[in-house]
């Protein structure tokens, strides 16, 4: 009956200090906690010598001391995993920081496409000219689409690589430019020449003239021996090519105009009139 009640006393002592080991930090919390299941022993009349008092309070010290080694040991364990785990974290964020658009546009490839827009041609006017009259114009339009949700296109012009003219006779003139043109944003006056695209943005392609009676191609430049403007009964061809900082265009875009020389401000008229159609070359 004895040891019985002396193995009662001895786990219920392990009990209460292993339990509260993350809350009793000083050995006079573990004496009180001794003697707290002393005195409930007493109570079931439990009668223990000191030698036995003695011996337990050593084991109870030895397995509060035990239990803490092993909580700090735990504890010092997770807080490596979580030192680890936030350095990984702040290096990702680091590196999206600084090569998230060349990440994401090696995974997702960005598409800029060329579509039609305007060409059946939009009625404007133009500039005043030296004796202060303004000519009529009819602007065409296309269109420059980003393909590629979540990317946004840098940089981004349409240039004017080569044109070709077809003569009477059926002969076709090829020629490259000198330098890099690009074509006009619409609205020009509201517009740099390099932009970013994130969806879609319209350009002036073409411009013809009431009073000078040609067609020529809207660029921010036009070289001295640019011969790239068609009159009557004549026919152009325009190679474009679409260029960004983060976009290498694998394909030009090619567009033969014709015009029979006839002007009109009725945009329907002018559908018999004009010609403007996409092609697979100059030639």
């Amino acid at each position: 009956m004895f040891y019985y009640k002396l193995v009662f006393v001895f786990f219920s002592i392990i009990q209460i200090q292993v339990s509260d080991s993350i809350v009793f930090n000083d050995t006079d919390s573990i004496m009180r906690s001794y003697q707290d299941t002393i005195l409930f022993a007493d109570s079931l009349d439990i009668s223990i010598n000191n030698d036995i008092n003695n011996q337990l309070t050593t084991d109870t010290i030895f397995v509060q001391i035990d239990s803490n080694s092993e909580y700090d040991k735990g504890s010092e364990n997770w807080s490596k995993i979580i030192d680890i785990i936030m350095s990984v974290l702040t290096l990702l964020a680091l590196i999206l920081a600084i090569w998230g658009e060349q990440i994401r546009a090696r995974f997702n490839k960005l598409n800029l496409i060329i579509n039609d827009k305007n060409l059946t041609g939009e009625l404007t006017k133009g500039g005043e000219n030296s004796v202060g009259q303004r000519d009529d114009l009819i602007l065409f339009h296309l269109l420059l689409r980003n393909k590629t949700s979540g990317i946004i296109a840098k940089n981004v012009r349409v240039i004017l690589v080569a044109y070709s003219k077809v003569k009477r006779d059926g002969e076709i003139e090829k020629k490259l430019l000198a330098g890099e043109a690009s074509f006009l944003w619409t609205p020009m006056e509201q517009m740099n020449q390099w932009i970013d695209i994130a969806d879609e943005q319209t350009f002036d392609f073409l411009v013809l003239s009431k009073q000078r009676k040609v067609i020529h191609p809207t660029l921010s430049i036009y070289f001295n021996n640019f011969g790239g403007a068609i009159g009557i009964n004549e026919t152009l061809r325009l190679e474009l090519k679409v260029k960004a900082d983060n976009f290498k265009s694998s394909k030009n875009y090619f567009y033969e105009i014709s015009w029979r020389g006839e002007w009109s401000e009725s945009m329907e008229t002018n559908r018999s009139n004009i010609s403007i159609r996409r092609v697979t070359s100059l030639e």
